[in-house]
Parts: structure tokens; sequence; C-alpha cells
């Protein structure tokens, strides 16, 4: 019994701890039948949701795609996403708000580049306001109407929006905004007056941020004005009133900056604009400020730091941007000036590649109205000029003459003269005196602007050349008061005696002949005058007086570019009062010093040997001849065939036919057909009275 018992409760244990064993595989059992049940109900009670999901409006699943991108700062997605549900679902409930945030995403990215899309921006406020009118931001949007036609440059358009804005809605929230926006187009429009008032009067507002746009304005207004100092004073009244100004609107600094260069404080002026380009490491006018900074280091010659700054420029902006565009253009006419000595690594422009045209074109393309543009035009200008490409430097030059202000600075001024300078020269060179005179009077106000005579000197010549000796000699006159060079100054006046003697006022050109014989006494410059003074004693009919200035003319030589007109007047003296010794002598020394060519004297002997020729001097006629045919004479040619057939003639006459007919035979072979004629009848007659002089000496034999 006992045993049984024992047997019992062992069994009993066992089944107890089974048990367990089987309490757990129940329990894990159960949970791996509720979960799959748990994941179907939960599933089951999803379903709804999706159902929710699938009613949802296609509108407000863009919507929620938008936020998405938003969330994820893909803005230029949002801005689509915003903008697809204006376009497909016009009527939908969130289509005005989407509307809204597309175009407030453009309008930053807009903000955000020197080159924003302010275009795209107009378009979506006008057509906010067009379809929505009824909207709470219908005011604001028509305000910013407005303001995107500023920011397009289109000033007009923007002052009829904005002058609505404030006839429509006097009381919004917008109107001191409005009026300032008012202001600044105002200026654009060269009214700077009228906008000074609408500061002034924004300046007694209650309102601290719309007085500080008043008292900011006033200083825009004073830039515009060109009054300087009263603007620089207007910006440091803002700064020392409002001194946390600036951390709210850095770009007050480069306002600040802009006054100080004005006032020609350059240090000063890159003081603050440094201090911005820490500041707002991100904004958009970075590059602008850089180039200006660049600008005053350029104003000042400080080359070197100006082109690091000019490349910095460029390697941060934009493509297109005004900033990035004139820095290229600054650097381009760094490595085309001639005057600057570069480093070994830089590589001089070569301004006869058209490929070095770029720079400057794309500034003339894209800002011809920029202050810098005129640079580009000279640039462009100096290139066509080295590539002798008169017609182009012709344009462009006009184009900078046009742009130019006389009254600017005297830089800019002495730039339209040099312009003016090469065109007038090229014009002489064509013979062109019209077209001299039309430039003279088209572009008066940079001829009476330039502080140089030489301008005033070559237009005196056109019109001399044009018989215009009235206007010639003021021209000539008001010349003599400006700057001009010895060799200038000489020839000026050589040419007012000059057409003292054309208008045959022998008065006038006496009374300019002896002061200048007198100031130039001694002096190389003096055998101008005495070549001036032959000719009124020559026209004077004083044939005497006028060859003793021309041999004086002669000895000193003033200029010996005209040495063969010195000469030749001494000459032609010498032939008119027939002295003809002492025209050989000259001649012979004339061909010592090589005072004329060689053709040119060739001419001179035939002419001598004509002369003694008709005086029946042939002894002394065959020698002129004969040294007009020396070997360092031409052989071939007109005078040469001339001087032949005169020669030939000349040795019948002294009665050596043989010599005669020598030279008519090489007076045959000369260019000139009557020439050749005549020389081949005087060779027959020859011949008969050689045949009929030999038939007499027979007779007489007999």
């Amino acid at each position: 019994m006992v045993g049984f018992l024992v047997i019992l409760m062992k069994t009993i244990v066992k089944i107890i701890k089974n048990f367990s064993l089987i309490i757990q595989f129940c329990c894990v059992f159960v949970i791996l039948i509720a979960f799959p049940l748990q994941s179907s109900a939960e599933e089951t009670s999803t379903k709804p949701a999706d159902a929710v999901i699938q009613q949802q409006h296609p509108s407000e699943r863009l919507w929620d795609k938008a936020m998405i991108a938003l969330g994820k700062e893909d803005t230029k997605n949002a801005a689509a996403y915003f903008y697809r549900i204006y376009d497909k679902y016009h009527t939908a409930a969130n289509a005005a708000d989407a509307l809204w945030e597309a175009v407030q995403i453009y309008k930053s990215l807009a903000n955000a580049s020197p080159v924003g899309d302010w275009q795209k921006v107009r378009d979506l406020f006008k057509r906010f306001i067009t379809d929505y009118p009824d909207s709470p931001k219908y005011t604001e949007a028509y305000f910013e109407v407005g303001v995107s036609h500023f920011r397009m440059g289109y000033y007009r358009e923007a002052l009829v929006y904005l002058n609505l804005f404030l006839d429509r809605f006097p009381d919004s929230d917008f109107v001191p905004k409005a009026k300032g926006w008012r202001g600044k187009t105002l200026i654009q429009l060269n009214l700077p007056d009228e906008a000074e008032e609408i500061y002034r009067e924004l300046v007694k507002s209650n309102d601290q941020n719309v007085r500080i746009m008043g008292l900011v304005g006033i200083g825009d207004t004073q830039i515009a004005k060109r009054e300087y100092p009263g603007a620089l004073t207007s910006f440091l009244n803002v700064n020392t009133k409002y001194p946390a100004y600036y951390k709210d609107n850095p770009e007050f600094l480069i306002q600040l900056g802009s006054a100080f260069f004005k006032n020609n404080r350059e240090e000063e002026g890159r003081k603050n604009l440094f201090f911005f380009v820490n500041l707002a490491e991100k904004s958009y006018r970075r590059t602008e400020v850089i180039f200006e900074l660049a600008e005053s280091y350029f104003r000042e010659g400080q080359d070197a730091a100006a082109q690091k700054l000019y490349e910095k420029a460029v390697l941060e902006g934009e493509k297109g941007e005004r900033a990035t565009m004139l820095s290229s253009l600054r650097q381009a006419q760094y490595l085309d000036d001639p005057q600057i000595k570069l480093s070994r690594w830089q590589r001089k422009g070569d301004l006869t590649d058209p490929k070095g045209d770029k720079e400057y074109q794309e500034v003339l393309t894209s800002y011809p109205s920029d202050p810098v543009a005129q640079d580009a035009r000279y640039g462009l200008f100096m290139r066509y000029v080295a590539r002798q490409e008169f017609d182009r430097a012709y344009e462009v030059g006009r184009s900078f003459l046009k742009h130019d202000n006389p009254k600017g600075d005297k830089k800019s001024s002495v730039l339209s003269g040099e312009i003016l300078l090469y065109l007038i020269q090229e014009f002489l060179k064509q013979e062109n005196y019209k077209k001299v005179y039309e430039l003279y009077l088209s572009e008066y106000r940079h001829v009476s602007s330039y502080e140089n005579g030489r301008l005033l000197f070559l237009v005196g010549q056109a019109l001399e050349s044009l018989l215009l000796y009235d206007q010639a000699s003021v021209v000539y006159y008001r010349a003599l008061a400006l700057p001009l060079s010895d060799a200038d100054k000489i020839n000026l006046y050589s040419r007012r005696a000059e057409v003292y003697i054309a208008k045959k006022d022998w008065t006038a050109a006496n009374r300019l002949l002896e002061y200048l014989r007198k100031i130039y006494k001694d002096k190389k410059e003096v055998g101008e005058i005495y070549y001036q003074s032959g000719r009124l004693e020559e026209a004077l009919g004083q044939e005497k007086k006028a060859l003793e200035y021309y041999t004086q003319a002669v000895e000193i030589l003033t200029f010996i570019e005209k040495k063969d007109i010195y000469t030749q007047a001494r000459l032609n003296m010498l032939f008119e009062l027939k002295r003809y010794k002492e025209a050989a002598d000259a001649l012979e020394n004339f061909r010592k010093d090589e005072l004329l060519a060689s053709d040119v004297l060739q001419g001179w002997y035939g002419r001598l040997g004509d002369a003694l020729r008709e005086e029946n001097n042939f002894s002394e006629s065959a020698r002129a001849y004969l040294a007009g045919l020396t070997d360092d004479m031409p052989q071939e040619g007109n005078q040469a065939q001339g001087i032949h057939l005169h020669l030939g003639d000349v040795y019948f006459r002294m009665g050596e036919k043989e010599k005669g007919i020598q030279q008519m035979e090489k007076a045959q072979e000369g260019p000139n057909a009557l020439w050749q004629k005549l020389a081949m009848e005087r060779m027959k007659q020859s011949s008969i009275d050689i045949a009929v002089s030999k038939v007499g000496s027979i007779l007489d034999k007999q």
C-alpha cells in the first residue's frame, strides 16, 4: 500500500511538471494564433482610413506633396506643386492659397538672386488679382505687382501701379511701403524733388520704421541730385539715431559706403562695404559689393588689390550678373592696357585678336547705359584702331561721344578728345574735309571742352582746305589759347599766315610774320617763318625779297619733312629771276645733301636745260640735261624720254649729229608716243640734212 502511494505521488509530480509545460505551450500557441488575428483586425480597422485617402481631392494630395517638399527644403518643387494646384484645379478650395504660396516662393527665389525672374513673379501676382479679387490678400498682391515692375526696371509701369494702389487703397497697411517704393521709382525716373517730398512726409510718421524709411530715402534723393555731402550727412544721421538699424537692414551699409565713395572718402567707404560682406555672407548683393570694393581700389590705382577682388567677383557671381560681367571687363582692360606691367604669369591681351572683343561687347549688349559701359566702348574703340577697322572705330567712337557728358569727370573729357583726334586725323588722311567739318559741328560740345589745341588745329586745316578761310582763322586763333606742342604751335602760326595770304589780307599777314620773326629769332622755328615770309613777298611781286627768305628757309630747315617744299620754293624763284647759274649750283647742293628725290631732281634738271636751250646757251643746256641722266637718276619714263629728245635737239644745233641721233634713238624707246614720233622725224630730217650736205660737198669739189 505504501509502495503504491509512493508511485502515485511521483506520477502526480510528473504530471504537474508536464502541465506547466503544457500551460506554456498553450500560451505560446494562443499568442501565435492571436497575432495574425490582431494584424488582420488592424488591417480591417485601417481600411476606412485608406478609403478617406482615396476620397481626398487631387488638389489636397498635391498640397501634401508641396508641404513634404518644403520640409526637405526643395523650394522649387514645392512651388511647382503649389502652382499645379492653381493651374489644374482653378476652382478648388485651396487654389487661391496655393497660388499665393507659389508666388511667395518665386519671389523669395528672385530676391535671392541678382538675375531673379521678376517677370514670373509679376505675372503670378497679376493672375492672383485677376482671379481672386475677393481674397484678403488682394491689396497686397496689387502692391506687389508695382514692386515687381520696379524690380524688372519698368519704372513707368511701376509708378502707374503704385499710384493706382495709393488711390484705391488709402487705408491699407501697405500704404507706407507703397509710398517708399513710389519714391524709389521717382528717383529712377529722374524726379528726385518729387521723391523727396514723399520721404519728408514719411519722416513725420509715428512709426519708427517708416521714419527711418523716410530718412534713408532723403539721402537717396540727395545722391540722385549729386548733393553728395548732404547725402552722407543724412546717412550718418540715420546711423547715429538708429545704431542698430544696419543689423536688421545690412544693405544700409552699401548706401553708406557708396555715399563715402561719392565724397572721395574711399577708405571709409570700403570699411562699410567690407563690413557688409562679412555680415551678410548669403546676400545676393555680395558679388555686387565685392565689385564696388574692387572699383574703389581701381579708382585709387591699386591695381593688384582691385584685380584680386574682380577675380573673386567672377568666381562667386552668377553668369549674366552685372557685377560678374563688369568684373570680367575690368580684367580684360587690365590685360589690354599697354602701360601696365604684368606679372610673369600674366599674358598681355592681343588688341588685334577679335576674340578679345567678347568681354567688351557683352557689357555693351547687356548694360549699355551703365557708367562702366563707357570703358567698354573706349576699350573696343582701341581694339578697332589697333586692327585699323576705321568704320567700326568710327561707330563705337561716336557712341562713346554720345554717352559722354563733357561737364563730367576730366578723364572722360580727355578720352572724348582723343577719339575725336583720331577720327579727324583719319578723315584728313582721306581728304574728307567735309566730314571733319560735320564732326566739328555735331560734336562741338566735346571739341570745346577738350583742353588741347591740337584738335582745333586739325579742324582748322580741314576748314582751310574747304576754302572757309574766315572760319579757319577763328579756329586757329582759339587753338593758340590752348596747350600745344612746339611743332604744332609753329605749324599753326604758319597756317594762320597762309590763311591771311589766301585771303589777300596782306596787312594782317605782314603784321603776323613780323611778330613771329621777332619771337622766333635765332630759333630753328624761324625757318618756317622765313618760308611764309617768302610766300608773302612773292604774292606781292617782290621776287628778290622772296628769294632771300626762301634761301634762309632752306638753310635752317625747320621741318625736315618739308625740305622739298622749301627747296622747290627757292628754285622757282631762281628760275623766275632767271638766275640759272645759281639754280644749277643749288641743284648740285640739293643732290649732295639729298634734299630732293631723284625723280624731282631730274625734273628740275630738265627744266633748267629747257630754259638754257631757249636762251641758245647750248653747252650749259647740254650740261644740265646730262646731269638729269646720270646713273643715280631714273633711266625710263616720260621725264627721261623728254630729256633725251631735247638733248638730241641741242646736239643737232651744236653740230654734233651722231650724239644727237643717239639721243633720238633713246627717245624713241620712251613711253610717250608723241615724243617717239618727234624723235623719228628729227632723225629723218637729220639724215636728209646729212645727205644734202654730202651732195653739196661733192658739187663743190666738181
